[in-house]
């Protein structure tokens, strides 16, 4: 993200207080003595309006608004009638803020990997040998998205873009954008999560979490006394973890929408589920960068097996056997009727405890073997897997040692090329299973993971 530096009044408790922001840290001068009668000062508690922070970049006449939203909130400890000063790390800000009373109802991205994903075409084309220009927005897809309650639609849209001032040389150029519409809001917190399902989808069909997406245009109105006007603001993101972007030639060789079309408004959707809380994938196998794609990192090892257990839970049906279910229920009743009825006080407490953890206990390398065979209602993940992982028998049976020693740092096996090929047989899986989810068939996902991983 380019850095901004801004100075000016911020407004606090209806007060302005001078502050600096730079490198994404918001310092505040609380410089005057105020009265200790003042309620603010007796708040004992915080909410969601605790963390934003309204400021105003000095020397503007009109607008120059930001809306900062701070990691932490001011404590009331530092909303003291004294003088000093606070600073706070700014993981988002509004630029162009028009206040509460503005009303958005469509936010807009560009990122190079969306012109990667939905690249723009030739928009011209010759009649009488003049060159037109075509205007129209050619709309590569259209579909809902359910977000906390609220009904959205997303567009996914190339259309060009002209310049024909007299002080420049005419030109033009094709410009990929994802649109996301929906009821008039005020609500950050539904913006950001908005973001954030964009985000998450990409860093999936990219595998990586570095990918160039750092803002977004905000679109609404606000009522004024001459009526409703027309508004933009921009939505800027910092995540300090981030890995710095890649070069261009990574980011334009994003997989093409084509590959993913027939399901992407589903896993679009997963997408939004996930970050309501909701839902049943899991992207904690999502490399940071390219370059930490190709180094076999042992916690990545961990992200990538946790998130296949989950996804195994969430996802896969049950697979004990009915039998095997039945046994360890009848087990815990004659445990509850004859000990746990009989006894009382600590003793009754322990054996609710290991009545509660007597579960059938099923070793990684099984998990894997019946995502891979399949069983019961679960297809077999076998045409996904055979053609790069042949041995994959062996290679469950080794993640399932290796997951073992990193997990408990027993510190007894070293990586091999077994082991770096067992986690990356994880990963396909856990690609695999999330697009299965969304709906993709297995020649579908073969196609798509050759363009995702195989590279």
């Amino acid at each position: 993200m380019a850095e901004i530096i801004l100075d000016g009044n911020a407004y606090i408790n209806d007060e302005e207080v001078p502050f600096h922001f730079e490198n994404n840290i918001l310092h505040l001068f609380f410089e005057r003595i105020r009265s200790k009668d003042n309620d603010s000062n007796k708040k004992t508690s915080l909410s969601e309006e605790d963390y934003y922070v309204c400021v105003r970049k000095r020397g503007m006449l009109t607008g120059g608004y930001y809306l900062m939203h701070l990691e932490i909130p001011l404590s009331v400890f530092e909303l003291a009638p004294f003088p000093h000063s606070a600073s706070r790390t700014i993981d988002w800000y509004i630029e162009e803020y028009y206040g509460r009373e503005a009303q958005y109802n469509e936010m807009r991205f560009r990122f190079d990997e969306l012109t990667g994903f939905i690249p723009g075409e030739s928009r011209i084309s010759l009649d009488n040998n003049k060159m037109i220009f075509d205007s129209t927005d050619d709309i590569k897809a259209f579909f809902p998205l359910f977000l906390d309650g609220v009904d959205a639609n997303v567009s996914l849209i190339n259309f060009s873009r002209f310049n024909h001032l007299l002080v420049a040389m005419p030109s033009a150029h094709t410009v990929s954008e994802l649109r996301i519409a929906f009821p008039p809001t005020n609500n950050f917190k539904f913006l950001y999560k908005l973001y954030q399902v964009v985000n998450c989808t990409f860093d999936f069909i990219c595998n990586r979490s570095n990918i160039s997406l750092e803002t977004a245009d905000l679109l609404g109105s606000i009522e004024t006394e001459n009526g409703a006007q027309a508004m933009r603001s921009t939505l800027h993101v910092y995540d300090k973890y981030k890995e710095p972007p890649e070069e261009s030639r990574i980011k334009a060789n994003t997989i093409s929408f084509a590959y993913l079309k027939n399901h992407f408004a589903e896993l679009m959707q997963l997408m939004a589920d996930y970050n309501s809380n909701n839902g049943v994938i899991s992207l904690r196998g999502i490399h940071p960068s390219l370059q930490k794609r190709r180094l076999f990192d042992l916690r990545h090892s961990i992200s990538v097996t946790s998130s296949f257990e989950h996804l195994v839970r969430a996802v896969l049906p049950e697979i004990h056997s009915e039998e095997t279910i039945q046994t360890y229920e009848e087990i815990k009743a004659l445990i509850n009727d004859n000990y746990v009825l009989a006894v009382k006080g600590n003793k009754r407490k322990i054996a609710k405890s290991i009545i509660k953890h007597l579960q059938p206990e099923v070793s990684f390398s099984e998990k894997v073997k019946k995502a891979i065979k399949g069983y019961d209602e679960w297809a077999p993940l076998l045409p996904i897997v055979e053609n790069h992982f042949n041995d994959w028998e062996k290679l469950a049976d080794v993640i399932n040692e290796w997951r073992n020693d990193v997990a408990h740092e027993k510190r007894k096996m070293s990586p091999s090329a077994d082991i770096i090929n067992a986690v990356r047989m994880i990963e396909r899986l856990n690609y695999a299973i999330i697009l299965r989810t969304a709906g993709y068939s297995d020649d579908e996902i073969v196609l798509i993971l050759d363009k995702i991983l195989d590279r």
